[in-house]
C-alpha cells in the first residue's frame, strides 16, 4: 500500500513551486476514490470518482500517490460542464522518492550491529564449548602401565558424563538464543531495506481552461493497471440417484495491483484487453520444383471470431447461499457483474465470488479400458447448461456429497456442446485383462510369410446389486504398410464397433452380479525378412 505521508507532502512543494511559475494558474490536488472495477484475465480497468473546485481561468488538477503499475496509455478523463470546460493537457508522470529518515537509520544500524555483534559472541562460544568436548574424549586419564582401581575409573566414568551433559545442555541454550538472535537481524535488515529502496509512484496532471469559477465538479478517471486477474473456479456435484448435475460456477480474483479496492463495485470480463489486433492478411501460397537458391513460402494460421449480438443474459438458477451477479453478453466477450459493494485488497490472495450455478440431467454410465486400468470409472456426459461458455479453469468434483476428484477444464467449452466428467473409480466393478495366447507359425512352403496371432479376453464382473452400462474400449494395431496384414478375428462387427484407427469399443449391459468375459482375437502377417516396428 502507499502512504500519503512523505509523499503527499513532496508532491505538494513541488506542485506549489510550479505554480508560482504562472500565476493564472489555479492548482488543485484531488484523491478520488475506486467505484468501479472490471477485472480481466491479465488486467484490471480502475474507475475513480472525485469532485473539485475550478477557478475561472487556467487550472491544474494533481491527482498524487497512484500506484506505479498504472498503464500510462489506457489513462481516460471526464469532467462534468464540458460546455465550460475545455482539457488542454492529460499526462501520467512517474516519481522516484527516497526515504531519507536519517535518524531511523541509524537507529536500526547500530541496533543491527549490536545484534551481529552477539550473534558473533554466541557462535564462537558454541565453538570453544565443541573444542571442550572433542578434547574431553580424546583425553586418556591413565597412562597405559598405570594400575587403576575399579573406584577410580567409576569416579572418572561420572566426571566424563556430568562434564559431556553440562557441556551438550549449554550448546543447546545457546543455540536456542542464536535462533532469536538471528531472526531479530532478519527483521532488522528487512526494515533497514525499506529506508534505502527508492519507492516509484505515478501521479495524473490535467491541465483545463475554465469560462467561469465551478464547485464540486464531478471529475470521472479510468485507468488499465497491471498484477490482477482472474481465474475461474468450479464446482460439480453429481447426484448418481437423480441423475443430475448442479454446476456452480466461481470466480478466483487476485490482484497486487499497489491500491485496495474498497467498496467498489466489480466486474468480472472474459474480454482481452489489447489484443485487438488482428493476424495479417493470407500471403499466396506457392509451389514449384525444388531449386537451392529458391525461397517457398509456408501458409499460416488465420483465426476468425464469430460475433456476437449484444444482449442481456438471465443468470442461471443460484445457489441458496449466494447471490447470483448479473450477466452481460457484450460484443466479444461476457461480463458478470457481482451484486453489491465488494472489496479485493492488494495482497495477492485469492478471493472466491460466486457467478452463476445451473442443474442439469446428465447421462451417467461407466467406462473402462481393461489394457490401461483395472478399474471402471463413472462418467457422465451433458451440455454446457449454461448460454455462455465456460473457459478453462479448475474443477472440482463431488459424487454424492463425496469429493472424487479436483481436474481442470483444459479448453474452452461453448454453449450446448458436450462436456464428459470422470467421476472416479467404483470398486464394485471387477475387470480382468488376459492375453490367452501368442501363436506364430511360419508358411515356409506356401510363402515366406509369418504369422502371428493374439487373443486377449476382457472379464468383467458387476458387484453392484443393480444392472449396469458400460462402455469397454481396446485397441489392436493397424498396418501402415501394405508388406504388413492385420486381420481381427474377434470380435465381429454386430458384437461391437470398431474404428479406422483400429479401436474397438463395447457397449455392455451387466445386470446385478453378472458376469461377462469378451474376447479380442487378431492376426498380423508379414514377410519373414522384414523386422516390425511397434509389435511386442
Amino acid at each position: 500500500m502507499f502512504k500519503y505521508s512523505v509523499r503527499f507532502v513532496i508532491s505538494i512543494i513541488f506542485f506549489l513551486s510550479v505554480s508560482e511559475l504562472s500565476a493564472s494558474t489555479a492548482m488543485v490536488v484531488m484523491n478520488p476514490k475506486i467505484t468501479r472495477v472490471t477485472v480481466f484475465a491479465n488486467n484490471a480497468l480502475l474507475n475513480k470518482e472525485g469532485k473539485v473546485s475550478l477557478k475561472k481561468g487556467g487550472n491544474s488538477i494533481i491527482i498524487p500517490d497512484l500506484t506505479p503499475n498504472l498503464i500510462d496509455n489506457s489513462l481516460q478523463v471526464k469532467i462534468a460542464g464540458a460546455s465550460t470546460i475545455k482539457i488542454s493537457d492529460v499526462k501520467v508522470e512517474q516519481t522516484y522518492l527516497q526515504k531519507l529518515q536519517h535518524e531511523n537509520i541509524e537507529k536500526l544500524q547500530s541496533k543491527l550491529d549490536q545484534t551481529s555483534a552477539l550473534l558473533k559472541t554466541e557462535m564462537d562460544e558454541i565453538a570453544i564449548v565443541t573444542s571442550s568436548n572433542d578434547f574431553l574424549k580424546r583425553t586418556t586419564p591413565f597412562s597405559q602401565n598405570q594400575k587403576v582401581l575399579p573406584s577410580e575409573i567409576e569416579t572418572y566414568t561420572k566426571f566424563f558424563e556430568k562434564t559431556l551433559a553440562e557441556n551438550y545442555n549449554r550448546i543447546a541454550k545457546i543455540e536456542v538464543h542464536t535462533k532469536e538472535l538471528q531472526k531479530e537481524k532478519t527483521l532488522l535488515e528487512k526494515e533497514l531495506d525499506t529506508y534505502k529502496t527508492p519507492e516509484q509512484s505515478k501521479s495524473i496532471h490535467i491541465e483545463l481552461f475554465s469560462t467561469a469559477d465551478l464547485k464540486d465538479q464531478k471529475v470521472e478517471i479510468s485507468y488499465m493497471v497491471n498484477n490482477a486477474h482472474w481465474n475461474p473456479l468450479y464446482i460439480i456435484r453429481a447426484d448418481s440417484v437423480s441423475g443430475k448435475i448442479e454446476w456452480s460456477n466461481f470466480a478466483s480474483i487476485s490482484q497486487s495491483s499497489g491500491e485496495d479496492w474498497t467498496n467498489a463495485s466489480i466486474e468480472i470480463s472474459t474480454a482481452k484487453p489489447f489484443s485487438a489486433k488482428a493476424p495479417d492478411p493470407l500471403k499466396g501460397w506457392y509451389i514449384d520444383i525444388y531449386h537451392s537458391s529458391q525461397r517457398t513460402y509456408s501458409k499460416s494460421a488465420y483465426a476468425q471470431f464469430e460475433m456476437m449480438d449484444r444482449a442481456p443474459v438471465a443468470a442461471s438458477i443460484p445457489s441458496d447461499t449466494y447471490m447470483a451477479p448479473d450477466i452481460q453478453q457484450e460484443s466479444t466477450s461476457f461480463s458478470f457483474i457481482l451484486p453489491g459493494k465488494n472489496t479485493i485488497p492488494s495482497d495477492n490472495q485469492p478471493h472466491k465470488v460466486f457467478i452463476s450455478s445451473a442443474e442439469k440431467e446428465a447421462n451417467f454410465h461407466y467406462r473402462a479400458t481393461p489394457s490401461v486400468s483395472s478399474f471402471a470409472y463413472m462418467t457422465a456426459d451433458l451440455d454446457n447448461p449454461f448460454s455462455f461458455p465456460l473457459l478453462a479453469g479448475e474443477m472440482t468434483l463431488l459424487l454424492d456429497g463425496r469429493v472424487v476428484g479436483i481436474n481442470n477444464i483444459s479448453k474452452t467449452i461453448f454453449p450446448e456442446e458436450k462436456v464428459q466428467l470422470s467421476l472416479g473409480a467404483d470398486e464394485s466393478i471387477k475387470i480382468e485383462y488376459n492375453q490367452q495366447k501368442k501363436y506364430s507359425k511360419e508358411d515356409r512352403f506356401i510363402s515366406n510369410d509369418t504369422h502371428v496371432q493374439y487373443s486377449y479376453t476382457h472379464e468383467i464382473t458387476n458387484g453392484k446389486n443393480k444392472p449396469i452400462q458400460i462402455t469397454v474400449e481396446d485397441h489392436f494395431p493397424v498396418s501402415r504398410n501394405e508388406q504388413i496384414k492385420v486381420v481381427l478375428d474377434a470380435p465381429q462387427k454386430e458384437d461391437a464397433k470398431v474404428s479406422e484407427d483400429g479401436i474397438i469399443t463395447w457397449d455392455v449391459a451387466l445386470n446385478a452380479h453378472e458376469k461377462k468375459i469378451l474376447p479380442m482375437q487378431f492376426t498380423v502377417s508379414y514377410p519373414k525378412k522384414i523386422e516390425i516396428e511397434g509389435l511386442d
